[in-house]
C-alpha cells in the first residue's frame, strides 16, 4: 500500500504561511525558486538573502563549519592564532559573497557579536523571521533569565550575542567603498587612498620565512625546517599580518606584496604626517611619509611601472638582508649547546665532570670555529662524542632536570635538524645572490 503524501498546496494559504515560517533561511529561498507560485508568495528580498548567507558561512561545505573556539563569556575577542584554514569562509552582507579571512579585517571575525556561532548557541540554529513577525535588528526585549548568582564571572547574555551582529560584517572592500577606512586618527592603518587592515597571526620559522614564504620550494631546496635557529621555545614566531590595498589594481593583499617590512616581528608602517611625527623605516632606511604610503604598488604594478629587472634588485636587497640575520641565527644555533655545557660544568655529577672538561678541551679550539662543508662533519664528530657522554651518564645517574632548558635539550636529540638548516638556508642565500631574478618569479607566481 503506498504511503499518504501530503501536497502544501492544498491547505489555506494561512497555514501555508505558517508552516513556511517554521524554514530555515537556505530552505525559505530554495522554496522560493520552485515554482512563480511560490516566489511570488514568499517574495524573497535583501534580508532572506542575507539570512541565508550567514546559514551558509557555518556549513562545513561552504564555509568551514561552526566557531572551534571554547566559549568563555567573559572572553569578548578571540586569538588571532585560532584555527583559520584556507577553505574557511566567512559572509559579507555587503556585496553577498562568502570571502576568506583576508578579506575582513580582525574586529570583524573575532568580536563576539561577528564571530561565527559556536555549536548550542541560539544563532547556530537558525530558523527564519519570514512573515508577519520579521526580526528587527538590533531591537532587544525583555526576558526572565534566570539566577547566574552562582558565577559571579560570566557575562550573563554572552551566549545570545555570540555571532549575533553577523548581519553587519563588510569586507575591506566593501568599507573602502562607502568610504568607512582611512578616516580613524591611526597612522599605522594606512591613508585614505592605500588604506591598511590588521588581519590575522601566522606563525612563520623566520623573518625570511615571514616575507618570503614558500621561496626554498619554489628553487628545488625544499621545506626549511620547523625549529627556528636560535630560539628558546624551539616554536615558530607568531608574526601579525596586514592587508594593503593596492591604489593601481585595486586588489587587496598581503603587506610583503608592497615590500613592506623588517626582521622585527612588532615593526608596524606607522607614516608620518608632518615632519615632527614619529614614524617607521622600512628595511631599506626609507622614511615612511605620507607621499611614500600613497605611492605604493603591488609587486605586478611595480613591474608593469618599472620592470621586472627592477622588481629582482629590489626584492634581493631584502631577502638578502634578512637572510644575512637568519644564517647567523643557525651558526649560532649550532654551537649553543657547547656554552651551555661550558656554563654549567658544576652542574653535572662530580664523576662526570672530568669527562666533560676533557672533551671541552679537546674540542675548545676548533669550536666555535668557521662554518663550511668541510668543518660540519668535525662539528658533527664532536656533538655525537658529547651525546654519547650524556646519554651514558643519563642511563647511570638520571636525566639532569632542568640543565640548560628546552634549548638544549633541542641542540642535544635535534642537532641533525640544526645542521641541515644551517645548510639550506646558507643554498638559498647562494641561490638568491646569484640569481635574484628567480625572486621576480617567485613573487609573481
Amino acid at each position: 500500500m503506498a504511503e499518504p503524501t501530503f501536497d502544501i498546496l492544498s491547505l489555506p494559504v494561512e497555514l501555508q504561511c505558517l508552516s513556511i515560517s517554521f524554514l530555515d533561511p537556505a530552505t525559505l529561498v530554495s522554496l522560493s525558486q520552485a515554482d512563480t507560485y511560490f516566489r511570488r508568495l514568499i517574495q524573497p528580498g535583501r534580508h532572506e538573502i542575507v539570512q541565508r548567507l550567514l546559514q551558509l558561512e557555518c556549513t562545513e561545505e561552504h564555509g568551514g563549519g561552526l566557531s572551534q573556539l571554547p566559549f568563555s563569556s567573559w572572553i569578548h575577542f578571540a586569538s588571532m592564532r585560532d584555527r583559520c584554514t584556507k577553505t574557511d569562509r566567512w559572509a559579507c552582507t555587503g556585496c553577498l559573497r562568502l570571502l576568506p579571512h583576508t578579506s575582513f579585517d580582525n574586529h570583524s571575525l573575532m568580536r563576539l557579536g561577528y564571530r561565527k556561532p559556536g555549536a548550542g548557541s541560539p544563532a547556530a540554529d537558525p530558523i527564519t523571521d519570514w512573515g508577519a513577525a520579521r526580526k528587527r535588528w538590533g531591537r532587544r526585549f525583555h526576558q526572565p533569565k534566570e539566577d547566574v548568582s552562582e558565577q559571579p564571572l560570566q557575562d550573563g547574555d554572552a551566549d545570545e550575542r555570540w555571532g549575533s551582529k553577523r548581519h553587519l560584517r563588510r569586507c575591506n572592500e566593501c568599507r573602502f567603498q562607502n568610504q568607512e577606512l582611512g578616516k580613524a586618527n591611526s597612522r599605522e592603518r594606512g591613508t585614505p587612498a592605500v588604506p591598511i587592515q590588521p588581519s590575522r597571526g601566522l606563525a612563520f620559522a623566520s623573518s625570511r620565512d615571514r616575507f618570503f614564504p614558500g621561496l626554498a620550494e619554489h628553487v628545488g631546496l625544499g621545506p626549511l625546517s620547523e625549529v627556528v635557529a636560535g630560539s628558546s621555545s624551539g616554536s615558530k614566531q607568531f608574526w601579525p599580518t596586514r592587508m594593503i590595498r593596492c591604489p593601481e589594481c585595486a586588489e587587496w593583499q598581503e603587506m610583503r606584496s608592497f615590500r613592506l617590512g623588517t626582521k622585527n616581528s612588532r615593526w608596524v608602517p606607522i607614516y608620518a604626517n608632518e615632519e615632527p611625527d614619529f614614524c617607521a623605516w622600512n628595511w631599506d632606511d626609507t622614511k615612511l611619509t605620507r607621499s611614500v604610503m600613497d605611492g605604493l604598488r603591488c609587486n605586478s604594478c611595480f613591474v608593469e611601472e618599472h620592470g621586472v629587472d627592477a622588481l629582482a634588485r629590489v626584492l634581493s636587497g631584502w631577502a638578502k638582508k634578512l637572510m644575512r640575520s637568519e644564517v647567523s641565527s643557525a651558526e649560532f644555533a649550532l654551537f649553543s649547546g657547547w656554552e651551555t655545557v661550558r656554563s654549567n660544568l658544576k652542574h653535572i655529577p662530580l664523576d662526570y665532570q672530568a669527562r666533560f672538561e676533557e672533551i671541552l678541551r679537546k674540542h675548545e679550539p676548533s669550536i666555535p670555529g668557521p662554518i663550511n662543508p668541510k668543518t660540519l662533519p668535525v662539528y658533527k664528530s664532536a656533538h655525537d662524542e658529547l651525546r654519547c657522554a650524556w646519554d651514558q651518564m643519563a642511563a647511570e645517574e638520571g636525566s639532569l632536570s632542568n640543565f640548560g632548558g628546552q634549548a638544549f635539550d633541542q641542540w642535544l636529540n635535534h642537532y641533525h635538524v640544526y645542521e641541515a638548516r644551517w645548510e639550506l638556508v646558507t643554498k638559498l642565500h647562494a641561490v638568491v645572490v646569484r640569481q635574484p631574478e628567480v625572486l621576480a618569479a617567485w613573487a609573481l607566481s
